[in-house]
């Protein structure tokens, strides 16, 4: 009998989320989610280097006016200095110490800033406390030229830095796709590679479902990611719920919920409605819900038509996702 009703699964699945192939398992959907996201993000890093090859040939006779940097890098040296222990980080700080004196420079050009920064990033190594210290500064420094970019528009100086601005908008579109989200930056990180599971983890773990970054990394995801990607992205969510589910059911020893007793789950269910759309939210209400009672009440009562081994498909829910599959999900329908 379960495995009958386990056969509605992939209804579900490609009810909630269409794709060319239906995902069989969350670490499925992590491969092709992810895949997608790994390549896209070696293209976008590809251009990237190809305009700063450019901006780096036409710079050197794209000169700056100095005038007012030394106090906003000493801005920049005073808040690392408030997040990290100079003793602790002396990297950083050397690299702080070489910006000043860059920033000095007589006749300073954009090559000179922009080879400084290849200089902090090149300083990142194993250590993970030095690494936090310098990627803050290189993340402060490019606040800074950002701003930077903006006045030299405003002040009719943009023709002179055009490749410029063309290598730093690429790579600031970089930095907002692939490397400013954490939890992104962490599943592309070439240096420490996640196994796929390992990845989908980081989103669809009881522990972090129900917290805010995770969402925004989800809707950071859907912009980056094609339709099919992201849905794929879905359906492993569904399979992850699904299987929590049926653990918890089953009496497994030691599996968290998605949902629990403390309140927090209507925190939880809004945010996976807010990331995935009204129709996987029903469906984690209808699933999980009878859990929270189990909880409660210590009773192994699930749902109303008799426990987890028949909800594959739950008491109406085909219907109700019928009646809900046109309704907007973040810009999908």
């Amino acid at each position: 009998m379960l495995q009958e009703k386990n056969l509605y699964i992939p209804l579900i699945q490609q009810k909630i989320a269409p794709t060319k192939v239906i995902a069989e398992s969350p670490t499925d959907a992590a491969v092709d989610a992810f895949g997608e996201l790994n390549k896209k993000s070696k293209i976008a890093k590809t251009r990237v280097n190809r305009l700063y090859t450019v901006a780096r040939g036409r710079g050197k006779n794209a000169f700056l006016n100095n005038t007012n940097f030394n106090d906003q890098i000493e801005f920049i040296s005073t808040k690392i200095a408030n997040d990290f222990n100079p003793s602790n980080t002396p990297k950083a700080f050397n690299l702080l110490k070489d910006l000043k004196k860059t920033a000095t420079n007589k006749n300073l050009n954009v090559n000179d800033l922009e080879n400084w920064r290849k200089r902090a990033s090149n300083s990142i190594g194993s250590d993970t406390s030095e690494n936090a210290a310098i990627k803050a500064t290189i993340k402060e420094y490019d606040s800074f030229v950002d701003n930077l970019m903006d006045d030299l528009v405003t002040s009719g100086d943009a023709d002179k830095f055009k490749y410029w601005f063309k290598a730093r908008t690429a790579n600031k579109e970089f930095r907002e796709k692939f490397s400013d989200n954490k939890i992104i930056a962490k599943i592309l990180d070439k240096d420490k590679p996640l196994e796929p599971s390992e990845a989908f983890n980081l989103l669809f773990t009881p522990s972090a479902a129900g917290k805010g970054g995770v969402t925004r990394t989800v809707l950071k995801l859907k912009k980056v990611l094609s339709e099919d990607g992201f849905n794929k992205l879905k359906q492993g969510a569904f399979l992850r719920i699904t299987e929590q589910a049926q653990k918890v059911a089953s009496g497994e020893q030691g599996v968290k919920a998605f949902k629990n007793v403390s309140g927090t789950a209507a925190v939880i269910t809004r945010r996976i409605q807010s990331a995935f759309g009204p129709n996987i939210a029903i469906l984690v209400d209808r699933l999980l819900a009878p859990i929270t009672s189990q909880y409660k009440t210590g009773q192994a009562k699930l749902l109303s038509s008799g426990g987890i081994d028949q909800i594959s498909l739950p008491g109406g829910y085909l219907s109700g996702v019928s009646a809900t599959v046109g309704q907007s999900e973040i810009g999908d329908t």
